[in-house]
């Protein structure tokens, strides 16, 4: 879903084709209506894995990447953003009236503290993206994680 939602510039995004496609309790999306954090992996200009997820609770979404960055990179910000109204845009003509939250209004942050990557590995960008999916014990919000080998 996030590869069509990114790639909206070369392939315009037709949103009830997606509702019908993977929305529902058996389709991919499974039981979206009832989470509290949506996990939305995806891949940044096709050579980096980034993870964004929305705490539908604290109503912020964050955005996990696994490479340092002296500065705040505000192109996958922009791009987190993107996916964030478009999820919004998506759940409002899924379930119609009985969506009341507003994503837009969501706040979007880098993770500030998290598990890096070395800076001579370029791919396990995607490995780290499964760790962060992988570990509900994580707290929203910057936080820092301990990593043993």
């Amino acid at each position: 879903m996030q590869t069509l939602i990114l790639n909206q510039k070369t392939q315009p995004l037709n949103h009830e084709n997606m509702v019908k496609s993977y929305f529902g309790h058996d389709r991919y999306t499974g039981v979206l209506d009832a989470c509290e954090k949506i996990y939305m992996p995806f891949n940044y200009r096709g050579v980096h894995w980034v993870c964004l997820k929305i705490d539908m609770v604290d109503r912020v979404a964050y955005l996990f990447d696994s490479l340092a960055s002296a500065t705040l990179d505000t192109n996958k910000l922009n791009t987190a953003k993107m996916l964030v109204q478009t999820m919004h845009a998506l759940l409002q003509l899924q379930f119609g009236n009985e969506y009341a939250v507003d994503m837009r209004t969501f706040e979007v942050r880098m993770l500030e503290q998290r598990p890096l990557q070395q800076l001579d590995d370029t791919f396990d960008c995607g490995m780290f993206v499964i760790k962060y999916m992988q570990r509900p014990d994580i707290p929203s919000g910057p936080h820092k994680v301990h990593c043993t080998a």
